[in-house]
């Protein structure tokens, strides 16, 4: 190795004094630094290829959702692991390309498009307008499943921008059904009732009132009593059986004031009415106006209503009687027959 490398210091350039020792050694050493660098090198190479790849992989799905939507059942277990950057992304996209208009058109078949509806909301912005408007569309899909879901949706969404539709929907009974209608609304409570209330005045058709008294029936609590004491003054024998009908439903603390006029009304079908709704309530003053009622009403309707309660009434008295006289019995049976000795090292854990 030194006769090689002596030629080397025969130049003026190279020449540093070193022996041929020095400069073999120090040659090896910068020979063995650059295949330790070459080596650093392919592996920080293939580092950054793995991370690539990696990076290339995460990215994969999102990056074909960009052309196709995916399933939902696929999304879901996309969504249940990815970070929230992940999902804003996700929203994004489904913004972008309106995935929830398709995944509420299959929400009543599979339970995961119900469900990344409800979790994709937060993040449609500017296109929940049009997504509201579809879901009162889905209420009058033939499929009940379907009906079931988009109500379910409009339930739980509670976005009152959805109001104005439902009331547009509510009038147009031969294309959408007003229980499920009704039943979206209520979850809006008072500002249902204020714009059934509205909607009450505003129109003057008899069939149409009917519908929203029965919507207003759905409210509980938060029914616009006004109406339906306004309601029960009305010209229309329809609508005073209507209100009737709910005041059995909803049963007021002022139940029987309140249907004092309507058991005295001039038609039949709306004392009889009346006779229900009191019937539903029950008690002892309901029963004496209902015995009275029967005696002297000369409509076999309204009789036939009160006699149906009072029935039902007295056998629950007899029922009642009947047992607590039972119990009585077995009570004296019991004190009457004295215990025997069987029957009291029993009780008391003796051996007999």
């Amino acid at each position: 190795m030194a006769d090689r490398l002596s030629f080397i210091t025969d130049y003026d350039f190279l020449n540093l004094g070193w022996s041929a020792e020095a400069l073999a050694a120090l040659y090896g050493g910068v020979l063995l630094a650059l295949i330790v660098l070459v080596i650093a090198l392919v592996l920080w190479r293939r580092h950054k290829k793995k991370a690539a790849s990696a990076e290339k992989q995460e990215n994969h799905l999102p990056e074909r959702w960009r052309e196709i939507r995916p399933d939902s059942e696929e999304l879901r277990k996309v969504w249940q692991e990815a970070t929230e950057a992940e999902r804003e992304e996700i929203g994004r996209l489904s913004r972008e390309a309106r995935w929830c208009l398709d995944y509420l058109k299959e929400c009543g078949k599979k339970d995961a498009s119900y469900e990344m509806l409800l979790q994709l909301w937060s993040y449609q912005e500017t296109e929940k307008e049009p997504l509201l408007k579809q879901m009162v569309q889905e209420l009058a899909d033939s499929h009940l499943e379907q009906s079931m879901a988009a109500s379910r949706l409009i339930m739980e969404i509670q976005d009152e921008r959805i109001v104005p539709h439902l009331l547009l929907a509510l009038l147009q009974t031969e294309e959408y059904p007003p229980a499920r209608v009704a039943e979206a609304l209520s979850v809006f409570g008072a500002l249902a009732g204020r714009s059934l209330v509205a909607l009450y005045h505003k129109v003057e058709e008899e069939p149409r009132r009917l519908v929203i008294l029965d919507a207003m029936g759905q409210l509980g609590k938060q029914c616009p009593w006004a109406v339906l004491e306004e309601g029960s003054r009305s010209s229309s024998a329809e609508i005073r059986k209507k209100i009737a009908d709910l005041v059995g439903l909803l049963l007021p603390d002022n139940t029987i004031s309140f249907l004092q006029p309507l058991i005295a009304d001039p038609e039949g079908r709306v004392r009889a009415a009346a006779a229900a709704a009191l019937g539903k309530l029950g008690g002892q003053e309901v029963y004496a106006i209902l015995r009275e009622l029967r005696q002297r009403d000369p409509d076999w309707q309204v009789k036939s209503t009160c006699q149906t309660f009072l029935t039902a009434w007295e056998n629950n008295i007899r029922s009642q009687v009947a047992v607590d006289e039972v119990d009585l019995w077995l009570a004296g049976q019991t004190e009457e027959i004295p215990e025997t000795e069987e029957q009291k090292k029993a009780r008391t854990g003796e051996k007999p």
